[in-house]
């Protein structure tokens, strides 16, 4: 290790695995100059043993990366706008924090991490909204994509820190949410709901689709018969984009109010989705449309704070575990766990008694047993061990 001084500065030079390695200290003092030269030799030792990042990199702020992860989003997700949309509206919440928007991604740790939680959990933005922690965690998911992006291909950080989520068997977590429409109630609803939530909430009653799965929906995948069939039926919906998980993958069937809301919106779509923007039909809608037209219904109407389209989605497979069994349902519903799908499976005690009543007379009878001392001995005689 060699430290000179040129002019008023210090500088290093040192060789490592056969390179040169030299700068500028910045300092004045010796025995300061040659703690940092140290330092420096140490960086570059820990980076060729793949435990740092090059120190040559200068690592940017989770703020001055932000443009460069969007751009990458834009490459990778090409052809999913609303994907695009949701961790560009994500990263910007994480920006909201200021020690995160400011930290180097060097710098970002698990304790960091737990602090922008606290902080998040009671923060109210202008629209005066505390979001819960299922949200957070969709935040949190994105800055740990962000920051594997940073670690391969970019080695802006040796490694990605541990982002703790909330879990979700944690107490308050996860909100259950079991308000189900009444009639009177889905009927109120509808006729306050502007265009696309009124068709989006028509949807979700009678087929259970999701929201995400809404929004995703393309003309190709919407099958509609020019007539009724024999049941009834006016086609298929194919359930096949926007998908949380494969199981999700489903065809659901197309009755006569779902067919109405279609016709209306495949006849003012001037591009390959169903649901388009507010003011331009080439447009694909926007993810926060259908929720933010719900919070205004809430807010100005006199409904459930539950109501949405996820409770309409909850409504129509309460009502259906009712009358089917619970593996069709978990079909109907997309679900990849069964014990997803019991809780909407409510048996009630004339069902029981009637499942009960339908076994016995299917039930072949029992022969009749001989009425001896020793069963299955002949009468009178001794069994002996």
């Amino acid at each position: 290790m060699n430290v000179y001084k040129r002019g008023d500065v210090y500088h290093y030079e040192f060789q490592l695995a056969g390179q040169r390695h030299r700068g500028s200290t910045g300092l004045t003092n010796k025995r300061e100059a040659e703690s940092i030269a140290n330092a420096r030799r140490l960086q570059f030792i820990k980076f060729g043993a793949g435990l740092a990042t090059d120190p040559r990199l200068v690592v940017p702020t989770l703020k001055e990366f932000e443009p460069v992860f969007l751009k990458w989003l834009t490459k990778v997700h090409r052809d999913r706008p609303n994907t695009r949309e949701f961790y560009t509206i994500s990263f910007s919440r994480l920006l909201d924090y200021p020690e995160l928007a400011n930290a180097k991604l060097t710098a970002i740790d698990a304790a960091m991490v737990e602090r922008f939680k606290d902080w998040r959990i009671t923060y109210r933005p202008e629209s005066g909204k505390v979001v819960g922690r299922t949200t957070i965690n969709r935040y949190l998911a994105t800055l740990r994509k962000a920051l594997y992006h940073a670690l391969d291909p970019l080695k802006l950080v040796p490694s990605v820190p541990t982002i703790p989520l909330f879990p979700k068997s944690d107490d308050g977590c996860e909100r259950a949410r079991e308000y189900v429409f009444t009639d009177d109630a889905y009927q109120a609803w509808i006729a306050k709901c502007p265009e696309p939530l009124r068709s989006a909430s028509i949807l979700a009653r009678n087929c259970g689709i999701c929201r995400g799965e809404l929004i995703a929906l393309q003309t190709d995948c919407v099958h509609l018969l020019g007539e009724p069939d024999a049941d009834g039926m006016w086609g298929e919906i194919e359930v096949k984009r926007g998908l949380k998980r494969q199981a999700r993958r489903r065809t659901l069937t197309i009755n006569k109010p779902i067919r109405d809301a279609l016709a209306l919106l495949l006849g003012s779509s001037r591009c390959k989705f169903v649901f388009t923007a507010l003011t331009d039909s080439r447009q694909p809608l926007s993810v926060e449309t259908l929720g933010g037209q719900a919070r205004d219904m809430k807010r100005n109407q006199a409904f459930h704070s539950d109501a949405g389209l996820h409770s309409l989605r909850h409504t129509f497979l309460t009502q259906l575990g009712q009358n089917v069994d619970v593996f069709t349902l978990m079909r109907i519903a997309g679900h990849s766990s069964i014990k997803t799908t019991e809780k909407y499976v409510h048996p009630q005690k004339s069902q029981v008694r009637a499942a009960f009543v339908a076994n016995m007379s299917v039930a072949p009878q029992s022969p009749q047993k001989p009425h001896s001392k020793f069963a299955g001995s002949p009468e009178g005689s001794v069994s002996h061990l």
